[in-house]
């Protein structure tokens, strides 16, 4: 069974600023907006761009309202543009690096090591 949402993706936002500025104009507005994905771009800011932006909703018949509430804001920047390799190489490094604070230090090491004080001259 196909469930088809009727809201619909009106633009993306890279940056926690753009996003409250969204906020305050559909506010303002008192038009309904939904960020898709904006509590992980919160908690990991650096995986906004992998995710490919957060998207910015609204339902269908809003769809031209938010238009024009979006138009003034990205007139003067220049296209977003999703890069695969980007993402993948900071999905990548992300999921590497962050392994060995999720499985802590004794994970790696095959053979226990004893200390061994140094000898102090004859």
């Amino acid at each position: 069974m196909t469930v088809k949402s009727n809201r619909i993706t009106v633009a993306y936002a890279y940056g926690l600023t753009d996003v409250a500025c969204i906020h305050a104009a559909f506010d303002a507005a008192d038009l309904p907006v939904i960020i898709g994905d904006e509590t992980m771009c919160r908690v990991h800011p650096q995986t906004t761009l992998a995710l490919g932006g957060m998207r910015v909703q609204v339902w269908r018949g809003d769809v031209a309202e938010a238009q024009d509430l979006l138009a003034p804001m990205a007139k003067d920047r220049p296209p977003a543009r999703f890069r695969p390799f980007v993402s993948a190489l900071l999905l990548a490094g992300f999921a590497l690096l962050s392994v060995p604070c999720h499985f802590g230090p004794g994970l790696y090491l095959h053979r226990p090591v004893s200390f061994q004080p140094p000898q102090i001259g004859d």
